[in-house]
């Protein structure tokens, strides 16, 4: 006797997903999505720290230059005057849309002014400032 042949055979019917194959690649999927999203964000804030770092060395160098070029060494009134002497390009507002902070006499750096970004916090003083003096 032969046996009638079946469409479904043992094989045929361990070919499909299994519920914890599926788990198991879903998460996978999640993780890698995730390790990829704060990878990014990561690189964002390295990103906007390097363009503050360069805006705020841009606007010490040009105070240094505009006093050499004075009489006698005094300040600029603002960092605008510098932008308007065509010492900078850019406008001295940082990468979170703040305007640089900018004082004179300096309280911090020894050259008698400071120039500094609040940075991500947009609050003077605090550990993520970016500032000219260091």
């Amino acid at each position: 006797m032969t046996r009638p042949a079946t469409s479904t055979t043992a094989s045929a019917r361990q070919r499909g997903f299994t519920l914890p194959g599926v788990l198991v690649a879903g998460a996978a999927v999640g993780l890698c999505a995730l390790l990829g999203h704060g990878f990014r964000a990561q690189t964002e804030r390295f990103r906007e720290q390097d363009a503050a770092r360069q805006l705020v060395d841009d606007y010490h160098q040009a105070v240094l230059v505009w006093q050499a070029r004075q009489e006698r060494p005094r300040c600029p009134r603002s960092l605008a005057e510098l932008h308007a002497a065509g010492l900078v390009r850019g406008r001295p507002v940082d990468p979170w849309g703040e305007p640089l902070v900018y004082r004179c006499p300096g309280e911090a750096s020894g050259e008698g002014f400071d120039v500094a970004s609040r940075g991500p916090d947009r609050v003077v003083g605090t550990a993520d400032d970016v500032n000219g003096w260091e």
